[in-house]
């Protein structure tokens, strides 16, 4: 028997107490936490306004905390925060397993100030309009100044000009009317959310416009609302081409949330700060617009380019605005998170070894009794069927040996991060394939006991991932070349202490 995933004994390493940063800090805090004992690792995980900033595991010597002296951990990373709010966990490890996560503490980067900065947001048209931008401490946007006119913007629901307010109204994710003082107007969009036409409240046509693939200038030089090959009346809002805000009469440019975009280029004014997938060579063009692929992606972020192809777009997009939303829509839809989970990874492309299938746990029981907040388990074939663990009605169950496991604590802890419950799937769909590899080749033990210990499981554990990280995490460029080199070291490490062969994994768990 060998076992893979996390599990917890009696000897595991209890949750690690953090003490900071907790508050307002600089952009590169120093991380403490009161030290466990019996953790010989601790892994720190940050995740910040555009997603996983850190995760990275640390020896307790590297920790500063492996004296029998030490009662505290420290680390200070070298990765520069931006601007905004973030939260962070450890979690503990020894050779006997993978301890629980720590309770999470929040923290705020404001290395500029406390209050709203405002900033030149893009260069004046003809050197004659002045624009200026006040934005919040998390980057939203609540006001603009153009040419002394000021427009106040709470979200994108509601702005004022003067003494004229303007309303949006939504179903679901999708804009649908809005009212401008006292006329309220319909609004419907293309297949790229671009709005292209507006009737008024009785449902007369107003306005129409049809878009090219991308707004451009005319051929004239003269700056318009996008590029069209068809504009009748006058369109009332300034959501234009996929749903954007548009200043191009105003100076130019777009407006993306993260970033600007310059129609006239068709380029971002900006490079993106992440990438958002190592594995698609377009995205280290950090900045060209939707990979280059204006008919097909969109990118409403400024950050991840995504598209719709089905009658899904609705809960693609809920998908990707919180892990929690999708698995509430897919609760109503299709009866509950073990559905959930196999919609995510058919969306995600994510593969588990030939028989394997997914499964939802409250929690895991396990045979001796202890109970786990584990965030995944990967029973193995021969020994861990028929292990007991709660369905989400609270209904004692045995374990099937080809289950994958997600638990409540998975989607309590990945309630606001949409690809936080990706990677712990990608995470345990790295297990589903070594496992398959690894059975024929595993140690056998006194008790004839197949079972991955001690640096072997932890060599595992970072393996499988550093691969969910490369594919699916908000990695800073300069940091893809170290996970990469960490990927090469690991997988060598693993097929020489299993004997088996795993260039190919990467390939079997994505399809690419």
């Amino acid at each position: 028997m060998w076992s893979v995933g996390v599990s917890f004994s009696p000897s595991v390493p209890a949750a690690a107490t953090l003490v900071s940063p907790n508050g307002t800090t600089t952009s590169t805090p120093t991380y403490t936490w009161n030290k466990v004992n019996g953790s010989t690792y601790y892994y720190l995980y940050v995740n910040g306004p555009s997603g996983n900033v850190i995760s990275k595991w640390y020896t307790s010597a590297e920790a500063n905390c492996d004296s029998a002296t030490s009662t505290t951990c420290t680390i200070t990373p070298t990765t520069t925060l931006a601007n905004g709010s973030h939260t962070w966990w450890i979690q503990t490890w020894n050779p006997i397993g993978t301890g629980p996560w720590s309770t999470a503490m929040y923290f705020t980067v404001q290395s500029q100030g406390y209050a709203p900065k405002k900033v030149l947001a893009a260069p004046a048209v003809m050197d004659t309009v002045v624009a200026t931008f006040t934005y919040d401490g998390d980057g939203n946007r609540v006001s603009q100044t153009i040419g002394g006119v000021t427009t106040y913007f709470v979200g994108n629901y509601y702005e004022k000009t003067g003494s004229t307010i303007t309303k949006y109204y939504y179903a679901g994710t999708q804009r649908v009317a809005m009212r401008n003082g006292s006329t309220l107007s319909y609004l419907l969009s293309d297949h790229l959310s671009s709005t292209s036409i507006t009737t008024n409240s009785s449902g007369t046509l107003v306005s129409e416009v049809r878009y090219k693939a991308c707004p451009l200038r005319s051929t004239s030089g003269v700056l318009r609302e996008g590029e069209t090959r068809y504009t009748s009346g006058t369109m009332p809002t300034k959501y234009t081409y996929t749903g954007q805000y548009s200043n191009v009469s105003d100076f130019g440019w777009m407006y993306y949330n993260a970033r600007w975009y310059d129609p006239y280029l068709n380029q971002w004014t900006q490079p993106d700060s992440i990438v958002p997938d190592p594995y698609n060579s377009q995205d280290y063009n950090r900045y060209s617009y939707a990979r280059n692929n204006p008919l097909k992606y969109t990118d409403p972020s400024g950050h991840d380019p995504w598209w719709c192809e089905t009658a899904d777009c609705e809960l693609k997009y809920v998908y990707r605005k919180g892990a929690q939303q999708v698995v509430d829509t897919m609760n109503l839809l299709k009866g509950g998170r073990k559905e959930a989970l196999g919609y995510i990874a058919t969306l995600k492309g994510i593969h588990l070894a030939p028989g394997d299938h997914w499964n939802y746990a409250e929690y895991i029981s396990f045979h001796d009794g202890t109970d786990s907040i584990t965030l995944g388990w990967t029973p193995s074939n021969d020994s861990d069927a028929g292990n007991p663990y709660y369905d989400k009605n609270g209904n004692l169950q045995n374990a099937d040996d080809q289950s994958v496991f997600l638990t409540g604590s998975a989607f309590d802890n990945c309630s606001s991060d949409a690809n936080c419950i990706i990677r712990i799937m990608a995470h345990e769909a790295g297990h589903s394939w070594i496992e398959l590899k690894a059975e024929q080749t595993a140690t056998v033990d006194n008790a004839g006991i197949k079972r991955l210990v001690g640096v072997t499981h932890q060599q595992e554990e970072m393996y499988v991932d550093i691969l969910a990280q490369l594919r699916f995490g908000s990695l800073d460029p300069s940091t893809v070349d170290g996970y990469r080199h960490a990927e090469d070291e690991l997988r060598n490490s693993l097929e020489s202490s299993l004997g088996i062969d795993l260039s190919n994994i990467g390939l079997q768990i994505f399809g690419e």
